[in-house]
């Protein structure tokens, strides 16, 4: 019976059948991350992000998310507390742009990245979401490799982000886990504005 059916049905239509399938995916990734966009672009805009940056955040977003392993809600919730989504925020302590890095911060990591740009571009949101984001990544690398599990792991990155590795030495003060609750708190809202739905299960 098996060989009837191969007989019957040339491998050139399985190979046809096959490419045809790997096509419908790609289109439904494509409208998957069309839709998603979307949704951040609106989200950006109800925050008061200005229209002249929204595609370069939301292109910064998904680039750099896919790439460091860092979830788009946690950028997001970053950017609402640190910087209230203002590219050109400057914190009293000189922290800058929307993901509020420090800079001395800034200059080792576009040194290590070998990004040839000045403090100016601190400024610009595509760079400063791509610095925060290796950041981001070393930090989970760091308490990964100490052992803390997945949960664990995001409170001392957000801790140490937020306040600097050394001040997470002996532990987390109370100062650090109420950051970290505020930030994954947030970052559950706007994980549900960006994906839960129909259309994206």
């Amino acid at each position: 019976m098996t060989l009837y059916l191969l007989l019957l049905f040339p491998v050139a239509f399985y190979s046809d059948l096959n490419e045809c399938l790997v096509k419908e995916a790609e289109l439904y990734k494509f409208r998957l991350e069309q839709t998603i966009s979307e949704r951040i672009i609106n989200l950006l805009s109800a925050e008061g992000v200005e229209t002249e940056y929204l595609h370069q955040v939301v292109h910064s977003l998904l680039k750099n998310s896919q790439e460091q392993d860092i979830p788009i809600p946690i950028f997001l919730s970053l950017m609402k507390y640190e910087s209230l989504f203002n590219v050109q925020a400057v914190s009293s302590q000189g922290a800058a742009g929307i993901m509020q890095i420090h800079p001395p911060t800034w200059d080792y990591y576009v040194n290590k990245m070998n990004i040839n740009v000045s403090r100016e571009s601190m400024y610009d949101p595509s760079i400063n979401i791509g610095v925060a984001a290796a950041i981001l990544r070393d930090l989970k690398n760091r308490y990964k490799a100490m052992g803390y599990g997945e949960d664990v792991v995001w409170d001392y990155v957000l801790s140490a982000y937020f306040k600097g590795t050394g001040s997470v030495r002996n532990g987390l003060k109370s100062s650090h886990k109420k950051y970290a609750n505020l930030i994954k708190r947030q970052a559950v809202e706007y994980e549900k504005d960006i994906y839960n739905s129909q259309d994206l299960k």
